[in-house]
Parts: C-alpha cells; sequence; structure tokens
C-alpha cells in the first residue's frame, strides 16, 4: 500500500525550477571567486615572479577588459549555442585556466591564464540571467532576477576572505 503523497506536481516543479536558478546563482558566485582571489595574492606574486606594478596591474584588469570586448558578442553566443552549455564551458574554462595559472612560471603565462580566465567569466556570468529566466518558476522570478544581483558582492566578500585566509595558514 503506497502513503499518499502531500507534495502536487507544481510543488515538485518548484522545487526543481528553484534548484536549477539557485545552481546558476551559484555558477556566478564560483565564477565570480575566480576574479577576487588574485588581490590577495598579488603581494606573493609579485615578490615570486618579479612581477612589476603596470603587469600586476594589467593581471587586475584582464578580465574586465574581456567583458569590454566580448560581452555582446557572448551574449549572441548564448542564444546561438545554447545557455546552458555556455555556462558550463565558462566553467569548465576558469577551472582549467585557474589550474593552468596555479602552476605558471612567469608572468607572460599568468597573463595568458588570466585572460582565458577572462573568456571563462564571461561565457558563464552573461548568460546566467536569462538562463534564471527561463529556468525560474513566474511567481519567483523577481526574487531570482534580485538574487542574481548580489552574485558579485558575494563572491568578492568569499574570494577575498577566503583567499586571505588561505594565504595565511599556507605562509
Amino acid at each position: 500500500m503506497a502513503l499518499p503523497s502531500h507534495t502536487t506536481p507544481l510543488d515538485d516543479k518548484k522545487a526543481t525550477t528553484d534548484g536549477a536558478w539557485l545552481a546558476v546563482l551559484a555558477a556566478g558566485i564560483a565564477a565570480a571567486m575566480h576574479i577576487w582571489k588574485l588581490p590577495a595574492a598579488l603581494a606573493g606574486i609579485q615578490a615570486d615572479l618579479g612581477t612589476s606594478l603596470i603587469q600586476a596591474g594589467l593581471l587586475l584588469g584582464i578580465i574586465q577588459l574581456a567583458s569590454v570586448v566580448g560581452g555582446l558578442a557572448t551574449a549572441v553566443g548564448g542564444e546561438m549555442a545554447g545557455l546552458r552549455r555556455l555556462l558550463i564551458s565558462g566553467l569548465v574554462l576558469l577551472s582549467a585556466a585557474s589550474a593552468l595559472g596555479a602552476v605558471a612560471p612567469s608572468t607572460e603565462w599568468l597573463m595568458a591564464a588570466r585572460t582565458l580566465e577572462g573568456v571563462g567569466f564571461l561565457l558563464a556570468v552573461v548568460v546566467a540571467p536569462a538562463l534564471i529566466r527561463k529556468v525560474a518558476p513566474p511567481q519567483r522570478l523577481n526574487v531570482a532576477l534580485a538574487s542574481w544581483a548580489t552574485f558579485q558582492g558575494t563572491a568578492t566578500l568569499i574570494g577575498l576572505s577566503a583567499g586571505a585566509l588561505f594565504l595565511q595558514a599556507a605562509g
């Protein structure tokens, strides 16, 4: 004998879709944390790789350059290639470029890795609002999109704090 269910199909759909837009939000936060891991480590990078002040500034701004150059193209590409596919591709590229940057033997290699991170960041975050709009239930759309507005600030807080704590613990 089966027990009666206390959920309706609408409740199941709502839980699934809330999970979907929350996953997109988490992906955006994770992508943006790649931007904010660098400032805490910059002094160590300058010491280890002999990075000049100009190169350090470029390392910090290279992701913004990717956004200026490729933002519109990424949005159009998201519509053509698929929003979810671009978001996942961006996260994979961010992870691979981050690993490459971790073993970079020189500032030039680090800049190349940071450029790839910029492209990955762009792929992940430009398509995210459209994807949230697609997966969020209509009654939760305002909350979902308002939550997206917090992704960069949340990532800044986590990235700078966790980066400083990690560097302090690691030495």
